[in-house]
């Protein structure tokens, strides 16, 4: 990643955020956005290597993973609480317009380029590529609501230059008693000012004296110090010794990540043509801040027509979207803050355009006081936080193995931007226990939201999660102690039976939706909040009314997961839904009730099929409901054609045999996506495809025909 100077990171941060009033200010109304499900990636230290930790906004299931393009992509399926839900969705969508993308700055250490989310119903694909060849590997994190790709550290090359010459420094003479601790604390304040004016010799001469003690409070951080001191200094022999000095008396911990990174930026600092480093260049210290983003605009037309009824369909819109994050990593303390939103302009005649801001928060972290607290617009659900919501958190360690959580703020339905809906609002409780016997975490939670002067929720609960080698286990139970009702009980479970087979488990039975008071708005014609329905209903009939609006679903997914080769990889899941009827109430019509939806999903993914590197995966999938039943096959390609080109084509072939309610339906789904990547900030992106169907209603035949088109660019910066 590119380090930048405070200054201008300030300036980039007030430039932007005047393009994006200019952006948003003719827009004439704001809509609901479409939730996210990829929230962040996160990276840490594991034990063979760095970890990437792809944050969800809800809870996920591993299943496997594929290895593709020679190293370069990692391709994960997964399995998503809200993916389970959407089984009863048919599919026929044209598009894969639930793709999701988080973009990453590659380094030497990480070369992670992006993460995309192909979301579908059942088992949805993680695509993790990469800048170059790494060697890695896919596990679900211990909060269920991860992935963790592990990589592993390549083996030191030898250099093909004359490597540094050994350091002149006389052999370590015997550590003295330290003196007080006062005095201990004055000479490293000294140093690091004197560090930070500039002043390096004074530094290495402080630093020197305070590494030549026995084991101190600031000795750890006096010996990197050091080696910074001597680096700024132009001494790069002597920084390389001390900077090995110091992963050798202290190998592990919060700092040796940091001084290996500036140990292998000594080791591969550009050396002249004849082999020598060149000269260090007076330079002024460089800013923690590090900024990068990315900003996109695609353009998208759909068209659907019918031989009865002519053209029945037509849109043209045009998506941006941005993404901006600035971080600063220091000794004492961490500050992050991210904005992702966006505008779609509608061109067509009665077309209105719709702006979002899903995220725009300010996160910080005091390491030694264990404090943690982000301000702003941001998605949380855990701890009874159900969704986005405009408030704060705080978490504050007690010890160890406990941390407090206090949670404030306003939920979110629709992603506004010209105001706060403060008519709700809602504050809770957590605290988080673990890690138990190397295995167990716990959560326990409180929380209640009230809107326009009612109790809109109030529950408890908690989670239970158990990470083990080859097993792991999840539970959450939200229940509403005002309503005395189970809001949601879900079990998540996955083990490893053999090397090469695993299997999954998933129940979940919850409120759709959540259970609040406010829904007793669902349904009512020109009510828009809760005090309209307090002139006609009192309270009492108000809260009944949103019982009447939420029905119950209840979902149990069975999967294994099984490597036949090393080429082939099969993928089983068998999942039963249903969802209960919602009576007749306050001018509200009744739904009735969907039972025991059955769904068998089948893959069989393969790597290197047409060439080394690709991945084809072969789909199919049997649909029983009770309105009808669906037979799909289907087939989707990842073909890197070049380095920088690839090429996706997808076909599906969707048959609904005919029963007593529904009439035969056969339809054709072609579609490919072309990528071309300019540069490696810059791509463009084609996508295009269509549906052909032939379907028979009432004993009358029809053909459906139609087609959309997607083009547009993506610049990560």
């Amino acid at each position: 990643m590119r380090h930048i100077k405070l200054a201008t990171h300030a300036r980039c941060i007030c430039a932007f955020m005047v393009l994006l009033t200019s952006l948003v200010g003719v827009v004439p109304t704001w809509a609901q956005s479409a939730p996210r499900t990829l929230l962040r990636i996160d990276t840490e230290k594991g034990a063979t290597g760095p970890e990437i930790h792809i944050v969800f906004d809800q809870q996920v299931t591993y299943i496997s993973h594929v290895t593709a393009e020679r190293g370069r992509v990692l391709e994960i399926t997964v399995q998503t609480t809200s993916a389970v839900a959407a089984q009863s969705r048919t599919g026929d969508a044209l598009s894969d317009d639930a793709r999701e993308t988080l973009r990453w700055n590659p380094s030497t250490a990480i070369p992670l380029e992006e993460v995309d989310l192909d979301n579908e119903a059942g088992m949805s694909r993680l695509i993790v590529r990469f800048r170059t060849r790494v060697k890695a590997t896919a596990r679900g994190g211990k909060d269920f609501r991860s992935i963790v790709v592990s990589l592993e550290d390549k083996p030191a090359e030898k250099p093909s230059t004359p490597r540094l010459p050994p350091p002149r420094i006389p052999p370590t003479a015997k550590l003295l008693p330290p003196p007080n601790a006062d005095r201990l604390g004055a000479l490293y304040e000294e140093g690091r000012q004197a560090l930070t004016d500039g002043k390096t010799s004074r530094a290495i001469q402080v630093f020197t004296k305070l590494t030549g003690y026995s084991e101190h409070t600031y000795r750890r951080d006096a010996l990197e110090l050091l080696g910074l001191a001597r680096e700024r200094n132009g001494q790069l022999a002597h920084a390389r010794a001390e900077y090995e000095r110091y992963l050798t008396t202290y190998p592990e911990g919060e700092g040796s990540e940091r001084v290996q990174q500036r140990l292998a930026g000594l080791v591969t600092r550009r050396r002249d043509e004849t082999g020598k480093l060149r000269p260090a260049k007076a330079r002024k210290e460089r800013s923690d801040w590090e900024l990068f983003g990315s900003f996109s605009q695609f353009h998208r037309y759909d068209e659907a027509s019918t031989d009865l009824a002519g053209q029945v369909f037509e849109l043209s819109t045009l998506s941006s979207d941005v993404y901006l994050a600035a971080r600063r990593r220091g000794d004492v303390y961490d500050l992050r803050t991210q904005l992702t939103a966006g505008v779609v302009q509608d061109f067509g005649a009665l077309g209105e355009d719709d702006g979002r801001i899903s995220e725009a928060y300010v996160e910080g972290k005091h390491h030694s006081r264990g404090m943690v607290g982000r301000v702003g617009r941001q998605s949380r659900n855990t701890s009874g936080i159900l969704g986005r919501f405009d408030g704060g958190i705080l978490s504050y360690d007690l010890s160890q193995s406990a941390t407090l959580n206090l949670n404030l703020g306003f939920p979110v339905d629709a992603s506004t931007i010209d105001r706060l809906d403060t008519d709700r609002f809602l504050y809770g409780v957590s605290l988080d226990l673990g890690t138990f016997a190397e295995e167990w975490d716990f959560n326990l939670f409180a929380v209640e939201q009230r809107a326009h002067g009612l109790l809109d929720r109030q529950a408890v609960g908690g989670e239970v999660r158990y990470f083990s080698r080859g097993r792991s286990l999840f539970t959450l139970l939200d229940y509403d102690t005002s309503y005395s009702e189970v809001n949601i009980a879900l079990v998540l479970a996955n083990a490893t039976l053999t090397e090469n087979t695993s299997v999954h488990m998933s129940a979940d039975k919850r409120k759709s939706p959540t259970l609040t008071t406010s829904n007793a708005l669902i349904g009512q014609l020109g009510v828009i909040a809760l005090d309209d329905l307090s002139v006609v209903f009192t309270e009492d009939e108000i809260r009944q009314l949103a019982l009447d609006r939420t029905a119950e679903s209840r979902s149990l997914s069975l999967g294994a997961s099984h490597t036949l080769s090393e080429q082939y990889q099969a993928n089983i899941d068998v999942t039963m839904s249903s969802i209960t009827e919602t009576p007749a109430s306050g001018g509200v019509e009744a739904t009735a009730a969907a039972g025991d939806d059955l769904f068998y999903d089948l893959q069989l993914i393969a790597t290197s099929l047409f060439k080394t590197g690709d991945i084809t995966i072969f789909g199919l999938r049997f649909q029983d409901t009770t309105t009808s039943d669906l037979i799909s096959a289907s087939i989707n390609s990842r073909y890197p054609i070049t380095q920088k080109l690839r090429f996706n084509p997808r076909l599906q072939l969707n048959l609904r045999p005919a029963t007593t309610t529904v009439d035969r339906r056969f339809a054709v789904r072609p579609s490919f996506r072309l990528e071309y990547r300019w540069t490696r900030a810059f791509r463009i992106e084609l996508e295009t495809g269509g549906e052909f169907a032939d379907e028979s209603t009432a004993g009358q035949s029809d053909n459906l025909t139609s087609y959309f088109a997607s083009f547009g660019y993506r610049w990560d910066f």
